[in-house]
């Protein structure tokens, strides 16, 4: 798993510290009290405060403030990289139990947004980093990209994993990550003020996304694509997806349902691997026909 310990934002601005005679876990305790305060206001009022506040909050004196922090929005800087991955590391732990990259990956993916609902303290904290974040890019470029970084990093971890399982194909996993986590933020910022989003948000993000990593959902192949049979009326859908992957192994192809033997064929056979023509074509077929086709890349062919 990456490393995205919270405390190495405490540690960094520490270190900036030029008092030497000072021991670093004691400037690393008085870092992450500023920080535990920031947090605090920033709940109550977003970054609408002074720095004699955030001193009072803390309980510090305002010289100690200036030693380990230039200005407020260097605060507001480590506060955001404090956040992300604080988050990162909380979603990490979430999705440990998950036995599948895909599955992980979508955990990842779909949580991020979470913090988008009610008015809880996840929600502050959301809004906190939208209204903050393009201005102090400004000021800060390598920096943002660099307290934005742990889910980019939890992203990749999880690309890289289900590349060599061979269930996704992107191009380049590192670039893919790295616009993952741009669209995951862009998608953020858009709603994190909006009075309502789309209930469906969160798996229309991960649908886009897995396609764009190589990836197909067969439950949204087109059912033009498949056809009917009689072209009259409503067309039967194509796939009934019963499980995915790691979760079960049945399948229900047009109206017959058969058990495919092993998960690992399931998450090919489903199309994981497979672009959408690909596997409409597979699904029209004879379907012990195309079983044997899709199980070809496995090594379980003829």
């Amino acid at each position: 798993m990456p490393n995205v310990a919270p405390e190495s934002w405490a540690e960094r601005a520490a270190e900036r510290s030029p008092t030497v005679h000072r021991s670093k876990a004691r400037s690393v305790v008085q870092v992450r009290t500023i920080l535990d305060a920031a947090h605090r206001l920033i709940r109550e009022r977003s970054d609408s405060f002074t720095t004699q506040e955030l001193a009072k909050e803390a309980g510090v004196a305002l010289q100690t403030f200036y030693r380990y922090f230039a200005t407020k929005d260097e605060l507001l800087l480590a506060v955001i990289g404090d956040m992300v991955a604080t988050g990162a590391a909380d979603q990490a732990l979430a999705a440990s139990g998950l036995p599948s990259p895909i599955d992980r990956l979508r955990s990842y993916i779909m949580s991020a947004l979470n913090s988008l609902d009610g008015e809880d303290d996840s929600a502050a904290a959301a809004r906190f980093i939208v209204s903050a974040h393009w201005r102090l890019q400004r000021l800060f470029p390598n920096e943002v990209a660099d307290a934005m970084r742990p889910f980019a990093d939890l992203l990749l971890t999880e690309i890289n994993a289900a590349v060599e399982a061979g269930l996704l194909r992107p191009a380049n996993p590192e670039r893919a990550a790295w616009f993952i986590n741009e669209l995951v933020r862009s998608v953020y910022h858009h709603y994190a003020h909006a009075p309502e989003k789309p209930p469906t948000i969160r798996e229309d993000l991960w649908q886009f996304c897995l396609s764009a990593l190589g990836g197909v959902n067969p439950a949204l192949v087109r059912e033009d694509l498949v056809g009917g049979g009689d072209g009259q009326g409503p067309v039967e859908p194509a796939v009934e997806l019963t499980e995915v992957g790691s979760r079960g192994d049945l399948v229900t192809l047009g109206r017959r349902r058969l058990e495919v033997p092993g998960g690992e064929d399931l998450e090919y056979a489903l199309g994981l691997g497979l672009d959408g023509a690909l596997l409409a074509a597979l699904l029209a077929a004879d379907v012990d026909e195309a079983l044997d086709e899709v199980a070809l890349p496995l090594g379980r062919g003829h």
